[in-house]
């Protein structure tokens, strides 16, 4: 900027000015710039939000980054007492990882953290909060989704309380989508708080991070009232037990709420007291994905998540409100798991599939004795199928048991696997597992897990997916977050396993059966609404309706996943879906018992993905109802405010005397607490409209003739009002073309019907519309297989086969109607074929031969590093080391486990076997953004270090998570957590002032910190790495100085060590003991443009060319662009190079080399000339070219051309005679033609009497014999005739002699009115008198006379025709016809129009005295023709 002003001052016109004028002017000038200097700086300043502004430009704070320093980045080290975190101004950054380490200085001081603001993507962006300084320390919290925004927050506001003297937060933003993102304010020993900016809310002292409440407040916070509410008018306040009496009928902390409505309360809480410490069950119980089953008085929880070790069973006794914690005394025993079901049968729990901790999904079914308190691997069989649906025990007919075998064996043939094998999976008995349980405790247990993992993946691998037996994969399946029931069905009690997600097979759609009894698996075939596999539901069993419920779910749904609100019904005996009313929101992990009638519904997550989410939030807290008889949902009161978080998911609910508990969850933090739910009372309601309305948390029922209200006791319903004439209206339009399949359709109570190929709640119109699912047979098959939506599961179906990524009926393993209807109460296994006969038919069916198909793609959960992982559909855990699919995420961590993921491969870092992840960074930089790691200096002051796992003490044993102090090289002062050494040389220099690297560096090495290679070496010198040299065999100098890929000088010669010729683009030679040269074929001319990127390091280009004539000489010439250096040298087979031109500098050379001199044409001994040009830069364009060109021979040339004229004159004159004969062959048959149509023209005999001239008319008759019968048979003929031989015309323009065939009395007729005179042939008009001139003059045609053809003939189309007459020729003065003119007559032709006539004028014509033809009445008249009207002469 001086610069330019001093510039602007120098030439500005006021230099010529006045001394005084200049400086005022240069004063004004200064004053300007400096004032805009100072604005855009404050300006500056202000959009650094956490940096500094130097030239205009944000230098951005440790831990920001951004163009205005407004995203979080990085670690940042907390030390003050109190202070506000957050991510930044706006919405978050995407794909970003930030880390705060909030450091008391002092061990055992609590850290209190309050969330002022959060809104986060839910389950996708987290934000974990660790009580320590590492992420190996105890896990506090996981938050995510919206808890405080604007003025939208969760009733009870979370706070975090770390008591180690240290806090690590760590936020995670995927590459997705962004919200606005946090602001949490801590304090150091600080007191809990609901009101921002206040200790104990304002109400109370903080005294050592415990509040000291003011009167007439209590809680932890001093946020509640020692009488809230004033007692909601429903009690009074006790102000010495600091509580609300409640008067009888009201109950709560705030008497707000009805007990015959039915109330809420916390189990064992009491928020008025002055609580201060946590209860120590409720830190036993946090938990989620848990199971709870109910024996007795007693509760039983089992398993689930939980981020810190919880004993694995815990009893709650009802009446004595305490929880103990259980252990078994079992060697055999469970490992920790989540997401697995329970049941109780015989007073003994079973335990089945789940998740473990190492993210294996498993398929043990354990049994826990609750008397002795010990477990035990049931040993499991498949049942065999029979002829019954899904059911165990063999078929009785034999030849379809050896016919089944026949199918297995063919079977496991085209899949590669033999009898044995197929024994092995159908028949095991499940050893491997109880081994491995048996060895868990011990050192193989881990070898043996894995082997078993081996085993069984190798065996499905070899089979197409499912039992041979069985509808779908083989039971028991590897799943986890399905439900499982206990149901009658017959005599047996049957432990239903319903969908649940597999890491094989997907979201599965199937329902297993356990017999508990014969202790058999199998798998059901079902029949009625096609079902699609969730993950996260509720099932409950209705012994009342003998039906299952199940509701709500996570669903796969494309490359991402959608939460459902579907419910459906399950019939286990007709193993039949049904389609129910849906709810009104959707959710999963929610829990659900049956009441008296009704379905209770609690909390949940019911945020779909963040695409098809409308601001639903991740922790529900809704309360609903499903009434079960009328088919239909009501939302019920939600807890009300029991100063306590109630909105949770991953919980579970137990029924004990009518009350639902509500036990553990997780919104954020894992929830210990207890809820409990008292159902209210129907016999306050008074009308029938009020009970069937009200849901006071059970069905209540109108006795109408008793007119009272009570509770559904299943009684006699014709006594009772059961349902409201007012339910909650749905669109049952829309609900049913969301079915796609006719079974669904049928299947449901929407009352839909399916038209052909779509359903609809309206009558058909174009098609016979189906009324019932006995008429989907056609489509049962084609929706079941359609349903399966991975390869997996498709192909373990037997009817479906995966082709073109989705899955369709398989052609070949289709039968016939009796195994395609799936809907049957009878479906056999598939029928075996013959190996013998590939087409032989079985029960009517015909059944072709199974084709090998392309093998499914392995799995996510196969794909065992992160490279093969983002090959396919999949993402990658970098912390868990896990691939899962798209789909499944959420499944495979429901609570925030995966801290960073990606489907990108530039991202991926393999793991070899053994190394850890922190070791692969090579930077202290790299390895800070990893939030596992910290850096260890070697202590030289050059650099060099290596990243370890651990915290802000130091490293940490990353399996058992204890700090380890004996760490070789890494004292406490070379390690580095949220900082890194000042100087940085990378083991190639030292600094000078502590940041500054001293140049030059060692080692071949440049940079600022020595972090790269030098010119014509390679390599990675990052801490402590070596440069190489370039190894280009001296086809160039300078290398890429990281890969060590060489950049050739030569054009052609290519490789990462210039070591091979580019063959492809036709250079040869040998780059290792020579060079490559361009192959210049001879007689052409080639063009070399060398300006292209790759062409940047060129220097050289060879070309050679052997020539093929023996005996002409050899023109060679080259130009070039610019100035360069040509070489060019001859060698033949037999003797070594020799130089023609060694050394020249110029850009063109042209020259001839003679036969003579050198050998052309030999295959002995033949020359090859090589050209070098060298020495030139690109870019360069090069045009080079060899030619042999004989001399020419003047007379052999005339004669060849002479020759040729000759023979192309010749051919010519032949051309030219042969097409003369054509033309006259052409032109004789098309005459013949003419002739052939004239000779097939229609005939007839017309006999004729003609009359002699001069005859009066009336007495002459002319007769015409004709054998056409439509014409008439006489024809009166006048004549008069003139002196010139012609025919006088009548006055209407007619010829009187023409021959006619229907004119004989219209001609007398006409003839008498004219006086019948007759004008002599030899008397002239202008002789006639006066009178008769008037006579003929006053002559009026009355009628026409038309002539008749003798013949008409229809042109092509039918719009023209010629006609043909008979016309009486002139016979002179004579009476008769002169000789030699054969009757006198002639047939007279011409071409006519057939269509629509012309209209006629019909004005008469009148004569006058003098000449006729002269008349000037007549004159410019037209006379009208008489002829027909459809003719045209």
């Amino acid at each position: 900027m001086a610069a330019d002003l001093q510039k602007f001052l120098f030439k500005s016109k006021f230099l010529r000015k006045s001394e005084p004028l200049r400086t005022i002017a240069l004063v004004l000038v200064l004053l300007g710039c400096s004032l805009v200097c100072v604005e855009g700086q404050e300006e500056c300043n202000e959009l650094c939000k956490h940096g500094k502004c130097v030239d205009e430009q944000c230098i951005c704070d440790p831990g920001w980054k951004g163009p205005q320093c407004q995203w979080c980045e990085g670690r940042v080290r907390l030390m003050s007492n109190s202070s506000v975190i957050t991510d930044g101004s706006g919405n978050y950054s995407t794909d970003t990882q930030c880390t705060w380490l909030i450091d008391s200085g002092q061990v055992n001081t609590s850290i209190r953290l309050h969330l002022d603001h959060f809104a986060t993507e839910c389950s996708w962006d987290h934000l974990y909060v660790f009580d320590g300084d590492s992420i190996y320390d105890p896990l506090l919290a996981v938050f995510s989704g919206m808890v405080v925004q604007d003025n939208y927050h969760v009733p009870h506001i979370p706070e975090v309380v770390a008591r180690s003297g240290s806090a690590l937060l760590y936020f995670y933003s995927d590459a997705a989508y962004n919200l606005t993102g946090f602001k949490i304010s801590y304090r150091i020993n600080g007191c809990p708080r609901t009101v921002e900016g206040e200790e104990c809310s304002g109400h109370g002292v903080c005294l050592d991070g415990i509040c000291t409440c003011n009167a007439g407040w209590g809680g932890p916070a001093c946020s509640v009232r020692v009488c809230p509410e004033g007692c909601s008018g429903n009690g009074q306040c006790n102000p010495e037990e600091h509580r609300c009496q409640c008067h009888s009928g009201y109950t709560g902390a705030d008497c707000s709420q009805v007990v015959e409505a039915g109330w809420w309360e916390v189990v064992g809480h009491d928020i008025t007291s002055q609580l201060t410490h946590s209860n120590p069950a409720s830190t036993l119980l946090e938990r989620s994905s848990h199971t709870t089953v109910l024996i007795d008085d007693t509760v039983w929880v089992i398993g689930g998540y939980s981020f810190t070790e919880r004993p694995f069973i815990l009893k709650y006794d009802i009446y004595g409100d305490n929880w103990i914690a259980v252990y078994s005394t079992s060697i055999k025993k469970p490992v920790r798991r989540y997401g697995h079901t329970t049941v109780v049968y015989n007073g003994s729990i079973y335990m089945y599939g789940g998740m473990k901790a190492d993210g294996n999904i498993t398929r043990e079914l354990w049994c826990l004795d609750t008397q002795t308190l010990k477990w035990s691997l049931v040993p499991s069989k498949r049942a065999a199928r029979g002829g019954g649906r899904g059911g165990g025990g063999r078929s009785g007919n034999g030849r379809r048991s050896r016919q089944g075998r026949k199918e297995r064996n063919r079977r496991n043939n085209r899949n590669g696997k033999n009898k044995d094998d197929e024994g092995n999976v159908n028949g095991r008995e499940w050893g491997e597992e109880e081994e491995e349980q048996e060895n868990e405790e011990g050192k193989g247990n881990k070898e043996n897990e894995e082997e078993e993992e081996e085993k069984e993946g190798h065996q499905r691998k070899n089979r197409s997916g499912g039992c041979s037996h069985a509808p779908g994969p083989c039971a028991p399946i590897r799943c986890v977050g399905h439900a499982s029931v206990v149901v009658q069905k017959g005599k047996k009690n049957i432990m239903l396993v319903i969908f649940g997600h597999s890491s094989v097979y997907g979201y599965l759609n199937t329902v297993q059966e356990y017999d508990l009894d014969e202790r058999t698996w199998s798998t059901v075939e079902t029949r009625g609404a096609i079902v699609k596999g969730v993950y996260g539901h509720t099932a409950v069993w209705d012994p009342a309706t003998a039906l299952v419920y199940v509701h709500g779910g996570l669903l796969s749904h494309d490359s991402t996943s959608q939460v459902i609100a579907t419910l459906m019904t399950y019939e286990p005996v007709k193993q039949k879906w049904k389609l129910q009313s849906p709810a009104p929101v959707p959710r999963f992990l929610h829990s659900a018992v049956l009441v008296e009638g009704l379905m209770l519904v609690f909390g949940g997550n019911t945020h779909n993905d963040t695409a098809y989410s409308y601001g639903a939030k991740c922790y529900s807290a809704d309360f609903l109802a499903y009434d079960i008889i009328c088919n239909s949902w009501h939302t019920l009161r939600q807890p009300p405010n029991l100063y306590l978080d109630v909105a949770r998911y991953g919980h579970t609910a137990s029924l004990h005397d009518s009350k639902m508990y509500i036990i553990g969850g997780f919104n954020g933090k894992m929830l210990g607490s207890v809820l409990r739910y008292h159902p209210g009372e129907c016999k306050q309601f008074t009308s029938s409209e009020e009970c069937l309305n009200a849901f006071p948390g059970r069905k209540c029922v109108w006795i109408r003739i008793l007119q009272l209200c009570e509770s559904n006791k299943n009684n006699d319903k014709n006594a009772y009002d059961v349902c409201s004439n007012v339910t909650p209206a749905l669109n049952f339009t829309e609900l049913c073309s969301k079915q796609q399949s006719c079974l669904s359709c049928m299947s449901n109570t929407y009352g839909c019907t399916w038209c052909g190929s779509a359903c609809t709640h309206n009558k058909c119109v174009e098609y016979k519309g189906v009324g019932s699912g006995d008429g989907c047979e056609e489509d049962s098959l084609r929706s079941h297989c359609k349903s399966l939506k991975t390869c997996q599961l498709c192909r373990a179906h037997q009817h479906c086969d995966w082709q073109e990524q989705m899955c369709v009926v398989a052609r070949n393993r289709t039968t016939s109607s009796e195994h395609l209807e799936v809907s049957g109460d009878n479906i056999p296994s598939t029928p075996p074929i013959d190996q013998q006969d590939h087409h032989s038919s079985i029960n009517g069916g015909t059944r072709n031969a199974l084709h090998p198909h392309k093998p499914c793609e392995a799995t996510c959960a196969e794909r065992l590093t992160c490279s093969k992982c983002t090959e396919s559909t999949c993402m990658w855990c970098f912390n868990q080391q896990r691939c899962v699919n798209n789909n499944s995420y959420l499944v495979s961590f429901p609570y925030g486990q995966c801290r960073e993921w990606t489907t990108e491969a530039k991202k991926c870092m393999d793991l070899k076997q053994g190394d850890r992840r922190c070791a692969l960074h090579k930077t202290c930089k790299e390895c800070q953004a990893d939030v596992a790691c910290g850096w260890c200096d070697d202590g030289s002051g050059t650099g060099i270090g290596r990243c370890m796992e651990g915290g802000q003490r130091g490293p940490v044993n990353p399996v058992t998570g204890v700090l380890n102090r004996n760490t070789d090289n890494c004292s406490a002062s070379n390690w580095f957590f949220t900082e890194c050494p000042l100087c940085n040389c990378n083991g190639h220099s030292t600094c000078d002032n502590k940041s500054q690297c001293i140049q030059p560096c060692s080692n071949n090495t440049e940079g600022s910190h020595c972090q790269y290679c030098t010119h014509k070496f390679y390599g990675s010198p990052i801490n402590g790495g070596l440069c190489r040299p370039c190894m280009c065999n001296e086809h160039g100098e300078t290398c890429n100085r990281e890969t060590g890929r060489c950049n050739c000088h030569t054009k052609g010669v290519t490789g990462d060590h210039c070591d091979r010729c580019d063959t492809q683009n036709n250079y040869v030679g040998e780059p290792l003991h020579g060079s490559c040269f361009y192959d210049l074929q001879i007689d052409y001319q080639f063009t070399f443009n060398l300006s292209k990127q790759e062409d940047r390091h060129i220097r050289q280009i060879n070309f050679f060319n052997i020539p093929t004539k023996s005996d002409v000489d050899t023109d060679f010439d080259i130009y070039c662009s610019k100035a360069t250096n040509i070489k060019i040298s001859s060698k033949t087979t037999r003797s070594h190079e020799s130089w023609i031109i060694s050394n020249y500098t110029g850009t063109r050379i042209k020259q001839r080399f003679s036969a003579s001199e050198y050998t052309f044409g030999s295959a002995e001994n033949n020359t090859t000339f090589h050209v070098y040009v060298y020495n030139f830069t690109p870019p360069i364009e090069i045009v080079v070219s060899f030619s042999q060109h004989p001399k020419l021979d003047l007379v052999q040339f005339f004669s060849i051309f002479s020759l040729c004229f000759l023979i192309l004159l010749t051919l010519a004159a032949i051309l030219w005679k042969i097409k003369q004969k054509y033309d006259i062959y052409t032109r004789r048959q098309r005459l013949l033609v003419e002739m052939e149509a004239m000779a097939s023209r229609p005939f007839r005999p017309i006999l004729l009497e003609l009359y002699p001239r001069g005859t009066a008319a009336d007495s002459f008759d002319a007769t015409v014999e004709t054998t056409d019968t439509n014409t008439p048979t006489i024809t009166p003929l006048k004549s008069t005739n003139n002196n010139n031989n012609c025919c006088i015309m009548e006055t209407n323009g007619t010829m009187p002699n023409a021959l006619t065939a229907n004119s004989n009395k219209t001609n007398a007729k006409f003839y008498n009115n004219s006086a019948n005179k007759f004008i002599q042939n030899s008397i002239s008009p202008d002789s006639l008198s006066s009178d008769l001139l008037d006579s003929l003059g006053t002559l009026k045609i009355k009628k026409k006379v038309n002539p008749s053809p003798i013949a008409l003939e229809p042109c092509c189309g039918s719009r023209a025709a010629v006609l043909s007459l008979l016309v009486q020729l002139p016979t002179g003065t004579e009476l008769y016809t002169p000789v030699g003119h054969p009757g006198g007559l002639a047939i007279a032709s011409t071409l006519v129009t057939l269509g629509n006539p012309r209209k006629s004028s019909s004005e008469p014509i009148t004569l006058t005295k003098g000449d006729i033809y002269k008349n000037k009445t007549a004159r410019g008249k037209q006379p009208y023709s008489n002829h027909s009207t459809d003719t045209c002469i």
